[in-house]
């Protein structure tokens, strides 16, 4: 097993209780909330942040469920740089050093259980470059969707709006870390609407018909 000492990094730990640093899912702000029930499905919650002009890359991990967790660090060629596991029940802070590494495009893979999320960093001209946001939302199956999202920062809100761009739906689903659940459309009249993931001035949306 490969780690960071080993590969020329230099490794600076910060383990503390993630309750502190995350911020909590809420129910704040709904509107139609018997129109749509919202349900988070993942057990790991994950935060990437940097710490300004450096090549220090903060990971923050916080676990729903007590869970053995799994860390991989790769490069561009998939070799591992860095490889350990976690005995956790809430979460942990970790502080990574790519300054003694190549330029290049780093991948974290985080195990913890049966679920697997995973997402890269770039470092480039003396800095960590984070990735920005993205979203995807499912085809409907009985009338339920399934929608992820990867949001660096800002506040992350689930939106439905029908054929007439009439919002009948707004949640906060997140803020400042990845997150996937399951929106039921169950109740909702047979009609074209419009579902969105919406971060900032970053929107996802997909048209959707039930």
């Amino acid at each position: 097993m490969k780690n960071l000492r080993k590969s020329g990094i230099a490794l600076a730990i910060a383990c503390a209780f993630l309750a502190t640093n995350f911020t909590t899912l809420a129910s704040t702000g709904t509107e139609g909330e018997e129109l749509v029930k919202v349900t988070e499905t993942n057990n790991v919650n994950y935060e990437l942040n940097r710490i300004t002009n450096s090549k220090k890359v903060i990971l923050g991990i916080k676990l729903l469920e007590d869970e053995k967790v799994r860390l991989i660090i790769q490069n561009k060629k998939n070799e591992d740089i860095f490889s350990k596991w976690y005995k956790t029940t809430s979460g942990f802070m970790q502080t990574f050093d790519f300054s003694k590494l190549n330029d290049g495009v780093y991948t974290f893979k985080i195990k913890a259980g049966n679920e697997k999320v995973e997402n890269t960093v770039e470092i480039k001209d003396d800095k960590a470059i984070l990735p920005g946001f993205s979203a995807y939302i499912s085809e409907v199956e009985d009338s339920k969707v399934k929608f992820s999202y990867f949001a660096p920062k800002d506040d992350v809100y689930l939106v439905l709006k029908n054929k007439e761009g009439e919002k009948l739906f707004e949640k906060k689903v997140g803020a400042g870390y990845n997150s996937s659940g399951i929106a039921n459309l169950s109740k909702l009249s047979k009609g074209t609407y419009t579902l969105q993931i919406k971060n900032g001035t970053n929107i996802e949306s997909k048209e959707i018909k039930i």
